[in-house]
């Protein structure tokens, strides 16, 4: 079981990096008076900005919540 949530743990810690990453990359983009950023090819919408930014969240939560857990269950095997 510990395996699993350290693959897990390891899971959602890359995907709030990749997810993060990518918010923090829309966010510094220059958009226009309606919300729009073109880069050639690309329109870009600022509220995927926020659905970016409520992915980065709740990866972010679910990574730290498996921290948690597996800080809690290696201190109870020390005590075993």
């Amino acid at each position: 079981m510990r395996l699993l949530f350290i693959f897990l743990f390891g899971l959602f810690l890359a995907g709030s990096a990749l997810v993060g990453y990518f918010f923090f990359e829309r966010c510094a983009l220059p958009y226009n008076s309606e919300g729009r950023y073109f880069d050639g090819t690309v329109v870009y919408h600022r509220q995927s900005v926020e659905v970016l930014g409520l992915g980065f969240a709740g990866c972010g939560l679910v990574t730290a919540l498996l921290f948690r857990r597996l800080r809690l269950s290696a201190k109870s095997n020390k005590l075993t």
